[in-house]
């Protein structure tokens, strides 16, 4: 049995990511992925027979690689669980700030800090990739204060455009 689940964007409505039985999903983000991953490993375990990992863990980010590098993380994982063929990503609730890359300040917004984002974030697209695994990556929902909902959407930006 295979079990076919559907991606939805706007540029390629209709597209499944297909898991057989023995075939595994990674969930990777910060604390609203920690409420999401669970409700879903059981439901693809008890309605699909799928097994799945979740790597979830709070105040995590792309932004701060010092304190938790989801990067190097899906790496690693990739290569402990090598029946992965999904990773699902949601995080970015605690990026929208400046950092250092390096000795480099990338100011949010900037060219320089999207695209230092946006690296980030390739670089576990390709991880994923060489794994032989598909991507979902979830949007972050909208937020109450204005201004931090302002630099949500402006992820969220960067997530269509590059990810």
């Amino acid at each position: 049995d295979l079990h076919s689940f559907p991606t939805r964007r706007s540029s390629d409505l209709g597209n499944y990511v297909t898991l057989h039985p023995d075939e595994q999903v990674i969930f990777a983000g910060d604390s609203l992925m920690q409420s999401v991953a669970p409700l879903m490993q059981k439901a693809l375990l008890k309605e699909q027979g799928i097994r799945s990992v979740n790597l979830s863990r709070h105040s995590t980010g792309l932004v701060n690689t010092a304190y938790f590098n989801w990067p190097l993380a899906v790496e690693e994982a990739f290569k402990k669980y090598p029946k992965a063929r999904l990773l699902v990503v949601l995080l970015g609730a605690n990026d929208p700030t400046d950092f250092y890359e390096g000795q480099a300040r990338r100011r949010l917004p900037s060219p320089e800090w999207d695209a230092a984002y946006a690296a980030r974030a390739q670089h576990m697209l390709t991880a994923a990739q060489k794994a032989g695994s598909s991507v979902i990556w979830l949007g972050l929902p909208i937020m109450r204060a204005q201004s931090y909902n302002e630099r949500i959407r402006h992820l969220n930006k960067i997530g269509r455009a590059h990810v």
